[in-house]
């Protein structure tokens, strides 16, 4: 997940605000866990 999460945050360097930077990972880590498989 942290890799996933670092790759996103990577592709945008400047968030015009605190509230951008939030909404671009809560919405990462919604597409990252429809990924997840359980064992």
């Amino acid at each position: 997940m942290n890799s996933s999460l670092r790759k996103v945050i990577k592709s945008q360097q400047i968030f015009p605000t605190d509230e951008a930077a939030f909404k671009l990972v809560y919405l990462a880590m919604r597409n990252i866990s429809k990924k997840w498989t359980m064992p």
